[in-house]
């Protein structure tokens, strides 16, 4: 304990000591660190600047971060969430693809999700998603729900941050494609998508989401209502991104329109509500408003830039804009207020190259420059650039936590590395990319740590507070957390029971430690079976797996969670099914049997219909069948 204290001492002298009169970084030396903590530090060839870099973004057991950042990963089709400033990755939250640890896409509630957003009888099993955006209530974070685009599909998807899964995926009626970044609205009422590049259709422009919110009696309900949504058309070959405002920029949306002239698009949405009942067209069942009517009735003002224009990002409190290019090193800035009134009065700023990115704070604007490998900090007072941080990887994306809110502060920035190999240890041919955060408090910035993000193929994310996080730990008994209401299968303990109607075989079980009832599941070989199970557990993160040989199934059954697997029994035996997370000392008393009575000759014909359907892979008749549709 005592040389625990005294090595505890000396790191903070050295913290103190971290820089020399003129302001040189110390290097580790008896004058600054010493004991065992300088023996470490000269062991592994650390500096005294990797032991600042370690104190501040080391966090002790049981230390909580203090944001929480939310990453889109490509075509993984999964968000995930990481710790800063620890860079820990948490969890990996499956929205596009399926992920047997939450039993995403395993459980027929589930299933349905990702069959709903189905187009063309193409049951998509991937989504190509870029940086996600957080809702929002006043301009602030508020911890309801996350949502992700999938570039390659047209569609998007909505995570409820109460239990951080998937609730809804929404498939686009009128592109086939999109940019892979969100935004949303100060107050949420929208999620902004823009289509990506134009298609043989040529429909193009910027979709307005409807977010709405429900009670029922187990919680509130998120959901994007496709009925009240509606689509700005504008020509084009390719749209960026899109921003929105916030303060006295609220109402008006933001994007590039890249052809033979780049265009800004300045998109008024409150103007487009008063005319989407006198205006709007229906395009596939979904509300339009073409370019000539949004142009003539001010919803769409278009300002020309120059070529290589491509993103604008908006400050998180509203008051000011960048552009950014990919041809020059000029780096556009506006303040909204002038560019609204009509007064298009930009500040170029030289930050040395090309641009990607850009990030927000009150104070100023946080540049990424792939080309010259450089983060650039750039004065929103003066439009001066104000520091330069040297970097030794092509930069990505960029963003500051909070960036999208107006309580934005200069902490971190993190940017994204796009070429990583080298700098972990190799896996293989492959490698996920990584996030390199940054130290933007004092006045020269400088790196803190470089974070691998498995299972990525393009990176962009935004963080929140964990002050605001309060996710929910059981649900109340019975609860189909897919549709957010108490489940028509739910069972109570000592209610379990099986019924049959004709080749339908419903199971009603339950899941608690250490017993899955019933134990014993009798049916016939061909029968439609539907294994519905209640956790009847209450106790935080008590969670129960379900698995049965050779009819791969599987589920994941938190507290209180209702769900329900189906399947053809077409092979007779006898088959063990047991819990597959480990949930306390009796947790291999969690078994039983799934015994499959060979068919009878009347049956097999029965059987060899459903399953040839099954094996023609005819999903959506085989879905109606096991319903009984």
């Amino acid at each position: 304990m005592k040389s625990t204290l005294i090595t505890l001492c000396l790191l903070l002298v050295a913290l103190s000591c971290s820089r020399d009169e003129k302001g040189k970084k110390a290097e580790v030396s008896g004058s600054f660190v010493s004991g065992e903590l300088a023996e470490v530090a000269k062991e592994r060839g650390l500096k005294g600047e990797d032991l600042i870099s370690a104190a501040k973004t080391y966090n002790a057991s049981g230390q909580l971060d203090e944001y929480l950042a939310f990453y889109g990963t490509g075509v993984s089709g999964r968000l995930a969430v990481v710790g800063m400033p620890s860079m820990k990755i948490l969890k990996y939250v499956a929205v596009f693809s399926a992920e047997p640890w939450q039993g995403y896409a395993f459980d027929d509630e589930s299933k349905a999700i990702i069959k709903a957003s189905s187009r063309e009888e193409v049951e998509y099993s991937f989504g190509d998603s870029g940086t996600p955006a957080l809702s929002l209530t006043n301009g602030k974070h508020d911890a309801r729900a996350v949502f992700l685009a999938d570039a390659a599909n047209g569609r998007i998807g909505l995570v409820d941050l109460l239990e951080y899964e998937t609730k809804q995926i929404v498939t686009h009626p009128l592109f086939r494609n999109s940019s892979p970044d969100l935004a949303v609205t100060q107050d949420t009422k929208y999620v902004a998508q823009t289509s990506a590049a134009a298609l043989d259709d040529g429909i193009m422009g910027a979709t307005f989401w409807r977010f709405i919110e429900r009670n029922n009696d187990e919680h509130k309900i998120f959901l994007i209502d496709p009925s009240s949504s509606f689509t700005i058309l504008m020509g084009g070959k390719r749209q960026s991104s899109p921003a929105t405002g916030r303060g006295e920029s609220d109402g008006f949306a933001f994007s590039i329109t890249r052809g033979e002239k780049n265009l800004l698009n300045i998109i008024n949405w409150k103007n487009a509500e008063r005319f989407l009942g006198l205006k709007a067209t229906m395009k596939n069942g979904h509300l339009t408003v073409d370019e000539s009517t949004a142009l003539k009735e001010q919803i769409l003002m278009r300002i020309d830039l120059p070529q290589g224009s491509d993103r604008v990002i908006i400050s998180g409190d509203g008051k000011y804009g960048a552009i950014t290019n990919q041809e020059s090193s000029t780096l556009l800035l506006f303040t909204t207020n002038d560019l609204l009134k009509g007064n298009l009065a930009f500040k170029s700023v030289n930050v040395g190259g090309s641009t990607a990115d850009a990030a927000f704070t009150g104070k100023n604007v946080f540049v990424s420059v792939p080309g010259a490998k450089q983060v650039v900090r750039v004065s929103l007072a003066d439009s001066k650039v104000k520091d330069t941080l040297k970097l030794d990887f092509t930069t990505g994306k960029i963003f500051v936590p909070e960036g999208d809110t107006n309580a934005a502060e200069e902490k971190f920035a993190v940017v994204m590395n796009l070429s990583p190999y080298g700098r972990f240890t190799s896996v293989g041919p492959q490698t996920g990319l990584s996030a390199q955060m940054i130290d933007i408090k004092s006045e020269k910035m400088a790196t803190l740590y470089e974070a691998s993000i498995p299972q990525s193929t393009r990176l962009g994310a935004v963080a929140l507070s964990t002050k605001v996080n309060k996710p929910m730990y059981k649900y109340k008994i019975g609860t189909d957390p897919r549709g957010g209401t108490i489940s028509p299968y739910k069972i109570n303990s000592g209610k379990e029971t099986i019924v049959r109607n004709g080749k339908r075989v419903h199971v009603y079980g339950s899941l608690i430690r250490s017993h899955i009832t019933p134990d014993t599941i009798e049916v016939e070989q061909g029968d439609i079976v539907s294994i519905h199970l209640t956790s009847n557990e209450q106790s935080k993160d008590n969670v129960h797996g379900f698995t049965i040989d050779t009819y791969n199934v599987h589920g994941s059954f938190e507290p209180g969670k209702t769900a329900s697997v189906t399947f053809v029994a077409d092979r007779a035996g006898v088959f063990p099914f047991y819990c597959t997370e480990f949930c306390s000392a009796l947790h291999l008393e969690m078994q039983g049997y799934l015994l499959v009575k060979p068919m009878t000759d009347q049956r097999l014909a029965q059987a060899d219909e459903l399953i040839q359907l099954k094996n023609n892979k005819k999903m959506n008749d085989f879905f109606k069948f096991i319903k009984g549709e």
